[in-house]
C-alpha cells in the first residue's frame, strides 16, 4: 500500500500519512484504532485519525523527536548499542501483541521511526498504521533485515560473529521475535565491557602516575632545566644478528630471527638417539677396538653438527641487484655539469629526448647532458592555451540540457556584517551545519545545528528541508516544519540563526 507523508507546525511538530487514494473510515481497523486512542502504549508515536467527508488522514506527533535517518548520518555506534537498539526494536514488535496490534502493521523504516534522545542512548518510537489491509507486502523478517542493515553502517567496530549470524537468522525460514530477541540478548553479553588484565592495568596506573609526578614539578617554583616529558616508549624487539661473509670476505651483518626452543630440544634428542643406536648396533653387538673408534668418531660428529646448528654458520651469499659506484657517478656528473639536475626529466625535456632514443635504448649520462644544453641554448617558451569555447548544437544537447541545467549559488550574509559570502552549490544533496563530517557548508553561527538544514539541487530545481534543527529555519517569513521539503526559487532567502540565505542561479541552458 502506497501512503504520502507530510509534515506541519501548529503548536508542535506532526506527520500526515494519508493514501495515494484517499483513506475512507471502512478500511480503518476498529480494534486497533480503539486500543491506540484510549492506551498509551509505549514506544508508539500518539496520533489522531482526523475525518473529512469519510476521507482519512492519520496525524503523528513528532514534537521534541529526531527522525532516524537523520540520527544514522550524524553518529555513530558501539556494537553494544547497535545491539541494544535491535533489542529495542524486536521487544516492541513482540509485545505489540499483548495490545492486540499486528507486527506487519509497523512502519519499520528509517524515515518513520523517530528518536527521543542521543543515538547511543536512544529511545525509539514507532509509526503504527492500524489498517485492515497491510502496509507493505514483503514479509516481516526481509523487512527487519533491511532496517539491521541501514543500522549497522553506522557501526564503528563489528566485531565478532553476532551480525553474520543475526543476518543468516534473518534469511531463515524458522524466523521468530521470540528467538531473535533471545539471539541478540546474547551478542549484548558476549560484547558487553570486559576488565582490563592485570598488568593492563599495573601499565595505565604507572604511566597516570608519571603524569601525576610532572604535574607536580611544573607547578613547582623551582625551574627545572630536565626536557619536555614525554610518553615512554616501549622497548621494542629486534632481530638479533649474526656475522656473515660478503663476496669480497668482508665482513657483513644479516638479520636471522629467533629459532623456536622446540625445534632445537627434538634436534639434540634425536642426536642422543643416534648416537645411542650407533653404540648399541656397533660396539656392544660386535665389540672391538674397531668398533670402538667408529662409535667414538660418530658421536664427536653428532656433537660438532649440534654445536654448528647452535652457533651458526659463516657462508657466502651472493649479492642481488645491480651494483652501483656512486662515487663513480657523482665525480661523473660533477665533471660535466650536472650537479644541479638530480630529478627527472619534464615533459618538454624528454619530447627532444625523443629524438635520442627511437630504438629504446637506454639514455646514457652523455645524452642527458645534451640534451640540457640544448634546453640551456633553446629554452622551450611556454605556451597558455585559451580555454576553448564549444557550441552545442540541439542534437548535441544531453537529456539534463533539454530539460534546462541551472548552476546555483547562495549569497551568505550574517548580522552586523556588510559584506556577504557566496556559495557555490553543487548538484545533488548540499548540508549547511556545523559539523564538519556531515555539512559541506560549515556555519558556526550560535543556534545552528550540527545538521541544520539540507538543499536539494536537481535538473528541474531547488527545494529546501531543515533536518529537525532545535532552532528551526525561516523561509521567507514563514516557520518551516521539518522534515518537508520546500521549493526554492532564485532570489528565495531562508534565513539559520540570524544568517541570511539567498538562492541565486549563475547560469541556465536551454534547448
Amino acid at each position: 500500500m502506497v501512503l504520502l507523508t507530510d509534515f506541519t507546525r501548529d503548536d508542535g511538530i506532526f506527520m500526515h500519512l494519508t493514501g495515494k487514494e484517499p483513506l475512507k473510515g471502512a478500511q480503518m481497523n476498529r480494534v486497533q484504532r480503539m486500543m491506540l486512542s484510549s492506551v498509551a502504549i509505549p514506544h508508539l508515536l500518539p496520533f489522531i485519525v482526523r475525518e473529512v467527508d469519510d476521507d482519512v488522514s492519520l496525524q503523528y506527533n513528532i514534537t521534541g523527536k529526531k527522525m532516524l535517518s537523520q540520527c544514522l548520518r550524524q553518529d555513530k555506534l558501539e556494537l553494544t548499542e547497535f545491539y541494544s537498539l535491535l533489542l529495542q526494536i524486536v521487544t516492541v514488535l513482540e509485545e505489540s501483541r499483548q495490545y492486540m496490534l499486528s507486527p506487519d502493521q509497523f512502519y519499520l523504516d528509517e524515515d518513520y521511526i523517530f528518536v527521543e534522545e542521543p543515538l547511543s542512548l536512544a529511545v525509539l518510537h514507532f509509526t503504527y498504521v492500524p489498517l485492515k489491509q497491510a502496509i507493505r507486502e514483503e514479509p516481516l523478517p526481509q523487512v527487519f533485515l533491511k532496517l539491521v542493515t541501514k543500522i549497522m553502517a553506522c557501526v564503528d567496530n563489528m566485531n565478532g560473529n553476532g551480525i553474520q549470524k543475526l543476518l543468516r537468522w534473518c534469511s531463515d525460514d524458522r524466523f521468530t521475535l521470540a528467538e531473535t530477541r533471545q539471539l541478540i540478548s546474547n551478542f549484548i553479553t558476549d560484547t558487553g565491557p570486559q576488565q582490563p588484565e592485570p598488568n593492563k592495568i599495573e601499565a595505565q596506573f604507572k604511566v597516570k602516575e608519571y603524569v601525576r609526578t610532572n604535574e607536580e614539578q611544573a607547578q613547582s617554583p623551582v625551574v627545572s632545566p630536565s626536557p619536555e616529558w614525554r610518553m615512554p616508549v616501549a622497548p621494542q624487539w629486534k632481530m638479533p644478528k649474526a656475522p656473515m661473509f660478503s663476496d669480497e670476505g668482508e665482513e657483513e651483518e644479516y638479520e636471522r630471527g629467533p629459532q623456536s626452543s622446540s625445534v632445537k630440544t627434538y634436534i639434540v634428542l634425536g642426536t642422543v638417539l643416534a648416537a645411542a643406536m650407533l653404540w648399541k648396533f656397533v660396539y656392544l653387538d660386535h665389540p672391538g677396538t674397531g668398533s670402538l673408534w667408529i662409535s667414538l668418531l660418530g658421536t664427536l660428529l653428532l656433537t660438532g653438527g649440534i654445536l654448528l646448528s647452535r652457533i651458526g654458520f659463516k657462508l657466502p651469499l651472493p649479492k642481488i641487484g645491480i651494483h652501483k659506484n656512486v662515487e663513480q657517478e657523482e665525480q661523473a656528473e660533477q665533471n660535466n655539469g650536472l650537479g644541479a639536475y638530480r630529478y627527472p626529466l619534464d615533459e618538454d625535456e624528454l619530447s627532444l629526448l625523443s629524438n635520442w632514443v627511437r630504438d629504446e635504448k637506454p639514455v646514457t649520462v652523455q645524452e642527458e647532458v645534451q640534451v640540457r644544453k640544448e634546453i640551456e641554448k633553446n629554452p622551450p617558451e611556454l605556451i597558455v592555451r585559451p580555454p576553448q569555447t564549444v557550441l552545442l548544437s540541439r542534437s548535441g544537447l544531453d537529456k539534463e540540457h533539454k530539460i534546462g541545467a541551472a548552476a546555483y549559488s547562495l549569497e551568505r550574509t550574517s548580522r552586523g556584517s556588510s559584506g556577504g559570502e557566496t556559495i557555490t552549490l553543487s548538484k545533488g544533496s548540499f548540508v549547511i551545519g556545523r559539523s564538519e563530517e556531515i555539512a559541506q557548508y560549515i556555519d558556526n553561527t550560535p543556534g545552528v545545528s550540527r545538521a541544520h538544514v539540507e538543499l536539494m539541487v536537481k535538473t528541474t530545481g531547488c527545494t529546501l528541508k531543515d533536518l529537525g534543527s532545535r532552532n528551526g529555519t525561516v523561509l521567507g517569513e514563514e516557520l518551516m516544519a521539518p522534515y518537508k521539503e520546500y521549493p526554492l526559487s532564485p532570489g528565495d532567502t531562508f534565513s539559520i540563526a540570524g544568517s541570511k540565505y539567498t538562492l541565486w542561479i549563475d547560469s541556465l541552458y536551454f534547448p
